[in-house]
C-alpha cells in the first residue's frame, strides 16, 4: 500500500519539525515574568519554566537562541570589545582586532553583527569555557606561514559604561588582558588544511 503524499509535496514530519522550531523560538523570546506576577503574568511564569527544559537544550547548542534585552526596559549600557596579541614562533607579535561595529561600514556591520553577539557572551567569566576555542580561532585567522605559526594568543577586553544622554560621555575604556592561550599546533594545521 503506497503512502499518501501531501499535495504540496511537504512531508508531515517537516511540518512538525518547523512547527516545533517556531514554537521553541516563540517561547524563548517571550519576556521574563515580573517578580510579583498578577493576572496574565502567570502565563509568562509558566513560559519561563518551560524555557529551562528541552527548549533551552535545543536552542542554545544550535545557536537559535536570542534575547530581546536590547528592547527591554533596561537595555545594556555596556560598550565592550576585544582584541588579541598573536605571538608567533619567531617571537613576532601581531595585533588582531576582533570585528568592532564602531569601525565597520554599514554593509560590514550587517555581515559581522553575529560576531559581536558572540563576544557579548564569550567575554563573560561565567563562559570561560569558550575562551580556548575563541583564542584558537584567532590563531587560525592569523596563520599565514606554516614555518612561523602562531604559538600563543593573549586576549584583552576593553569596556566602558555608557552614561545617560544628559551626562558627558568620556571616551576612556578600561582594559585588561584576561586570557593567555598556548595554541594547539596540531589542530591549527588540521583546521588550516
Amino acid at each position: 500500500m503506497a503512502r499518501a503524499v501531501p499535495r504540496d509535496g511537504v512531508s508531515n514530519w517537516v511540518r512538525v519539525i518547523v512547527f516545533l522550531h517556531v514554537f521553541a523560538v516563540f517561547v524563548w523570546t517571550l519576556p521574563r515574568p515580573p517578580k510579583e506576577p498578577r493576572g496574565s503574568d502567570y502565563i509568562l511564569l509558566f513560559n519561563d519554566r518551560l524555557k529551562g527544559s528541552v527548549i533551552q537544550n535545543y536552542l542554545i547548542p544550535t545557536g537559535f537562541w536570542q534575547y530581546w534585552d536590547m528592547f527591554s526596559p533596561n537595555p545594556s549600557n555596556l560598550d565592550m570589545w576585544c582584541d588579541a596579541d598573536v605571538i608567533y614562533q619567531n617571537g613576532q607579535v601581531r595585533h588582531y582586532q576582533y570585528p568592532r561595529m564602531k569601525l565597520l561600514s554599514i554593509p560590514e556591520k550587517y555581515l559581522q553583527e553575529r560576531f559581536r553577539k558572540y563576544y557579548e557572551r564569550a567575554y563573560q567569566d561565567t563562559n570561560s569555557f569558550l575562551w580556548p576555542h575563541f583564542a584558537q580561532r584567532i590563531a587560525l585567522l592569523n596563520y599565514d606561514d606554516p614555518n612561523n605559526p602562531p604559538v600563543r594568543v593573549r586576549l584583552s577586553r576593553h569596556w566602558r559604561f555608557i552614561k545617560p544622554p544628559y551626562e558627558k560621555q568620556d571616551d576612556d575604556y578600561q582594559s585588561a588582558m584576561y586570557f593567555e592561550y598556548l595554541v594547539d599546533l596540531k589542530k591549527l594545521r588540521q583546521d588550516a588544511s
